[in-house]
Order: C-alpha cells, then sequence, then structure tokens
C-alpha cells in the first residue's frame, strides 16, 4: 500500500513534466483506483475477520448459556449421594436431576470519563456449573434434565427482561444518563430476580409436587414464546466469553468500580 502511494507521487511528477495532460490524469487516476481498490480488499477481509470470530462459551466447570447448548444428563457431574436433602428428594418426590444456577454479571466501563465518549458495557449471562450439579436417579431420565433446561432457560428470560428494562423503562422514566448500567442495574436487578425466581419456584412445584394442572408441555410453550418475543435482547457468545476470560475484553476499558444500590431499596433489612 506504501509502495502505491510512493508510485502515484512518482507519477504525479512525471506528469508535470508532460506535455499532454490528459495522459497524466489517466495515469494518476488509475494508480489511485488500484490504491482504493486494494484498501477497499484490506477493509473487507478485517470486517470478514471479526464478524467471523466465535467466542467460546463453555468450561470444564461452566456452561453459560446459548441457544443451541442443551443440557444432557452428563452435564450433571456433582457426586450427591452423601447429601441426605438431595436424596430424600430423590426418593420422596423423584427429584433427582438438579442443577446449579446462577445469573453472573459485570459492568465495564471507559478508563476515563469524558462527556459523550463515555461508555459502559452490561455483560451478564446464565451459567450452569457442572461441578456443583447432581444426578441420583438413572442415565436415562430425560424428564429431570428437560426441567432443568427449563429452569435454566427462565433464568436467559430474566436477563433478557433485565436488558430490556434498562434500555427503555429507566430511560423513558427518568431519562437518559451517561452511565445506565452503573446508574439503574441493581434497582431492575432485584426486582426482576425476585419475580423470576418465585416463577421458578412455581415452576418447579407445578412440576415435581404436581401442584396444579399445568405440566410440562405448557411451560415449555410459555417459556419458548417468551423467549421468542424477547430474542433482541438475547444473550450472545461475546457475553460468555467475558466471565471466561475474567478481565474486560474491549479496549481502554475497566470493570466498574462503582455501582448504584437499590434506589428503591427493596430487599433492605429493617
Amino acid at each position: 500500500m506504501l509502495n502505491d502511494t510512493a508510485n502515484i507521487c512518482i507519477l504525479f511528477v512525471k506528469c508535470k513534466m508532460a506535455k499532454k495532460k490528459y495522459i497524466c490524469n489517466d495515469i494518476i487516476m488509475t494508480s489511485m483506483k488500484n490504491t482504493v481498490l486494494l484498501l477497499l480488499a484490506i477493509f473487507s477481509m478485517t470486517m470478514g475477520f471479526s464478524q467471523s470470530k466465535k467466542y467460546p462459551t463453555e468450561t470444564d466447570t461452566h456452561i453459560f448459556w446459548q441457544p443451541e447448548r442443551k443440557l444432557t444428563i452428563q452435564d450433571f457431574q456433582c457426586n450427591a449421594e452423601n447429601n441426605p436433602t438431595a436424596v430424600k428428594e430423590c426418593d420422596s418426590l423423584g427429584y433427582c436431576v438438579v442443577g446449579a444456577f446462577g445469573l453472573f454479571h459485570v459492568i465495564d466501563a471507559s478508563k476515563k470519563y469524558k462527556p459523550g465518549r463515555y461508555r459502559e458495557i452490561l455483560y451478564m449471562v446464565p451459567a450452569f456449573q457442572k461441578t456443583e450439579s447432581w444426578n441420583l436417579g438413572t442415565e436415562s431420565d430425560t424428564l429431570g434434565v428437560q426441567l432443568q433446561q427449563l429452569l435454566y432457560d427462565l433464568y436467559e428470560l430474566c436477563a433478557r427482561y433485565i436488558r430490556y428494562d434498562i434500555d427503555h423503562v429507566a430511560d423513558s422514566i427518568f431519562g437518559k444518563v451517561d452511565n445506565p448500567y452503573t446508574t439503574w442495574f441493581n434497582t431492575v436487578y432485584e426486582d426482576r430476580e425476585e419475580n423470576f425466581a418465585y416463577m421458578q419456584y412455581i415452576c418447579t412445584c407445578d412440576l415435581v409436587k404436581k401442584n396444579s394442572g399445568r405440566g410440562y408441555e405448557e411451560w415449555r410453550s410459555f417459556v419458548d414464546e417468551q423467549l421468542e418475543k424477547m430474542k433482541d435482547y438475547a444473550t450472545t457468545p461475546k457475553d460468555c466469553y467475558r466471565f471466561i476470560a475474567n478481565k474486560p475484553i474491549e479496549k481502554k476499558m475497566v470493570m466498574a468500580k462503582y455501582v448504584t444500590p437499590n434506589l428503591y431499596n427493596r430487599g433492605k433489612k429493617k
């Protein structure tokens, strides 16, 4: 590319010495055209590489939620034979496959605050921990795995609603701010997390204790419809990779040092 630029300069000098200017213009335009095409080719290759970059979404101990990665019986790797509560629930309720889930979250922010150029990125991922999840039943307990997948998907649904609330609801009520995630996250998170924890409890009671007429197919249909409705706020592979890297993955970003507590003080012990 540098050689092409130098050639244009040389050709320009030669043209100054030529008698017929239109010949020089043709030479210069042809060389410039070739240089532009070269730059476009390099740009296209760079963009193609960045778009095709694949981020890992799983480790030896954790699975981070992605739509194509479904739980299997082999993912439940904890030995719970000496856990009396787990054994009792398996024997009395048939609740033998139990997953350990969590909603991981972190906010990265620009190293320095500059009005109009300050950035915040919220990474939030439903996580399944293999080494704390168990199966005390048989290797063919597909219904048990399906129930845990359903609960896992409810975590993803919770994450999507939190992203939506911060991006739309908080802004519409209080107006836009430079730091939306560090300002609103805890307020929105605690409210949504409480609601979805109760939903997961009801789902488990329905499918394990048979407390109502709602069965697996009804719950599965409901969750799938909600996930489709909120698909624009889905967890991405890049979100997952942030927790595998365990450090900021964007340049000139650091983990936010302060996140505002719940502005409504919900859940505060009195």
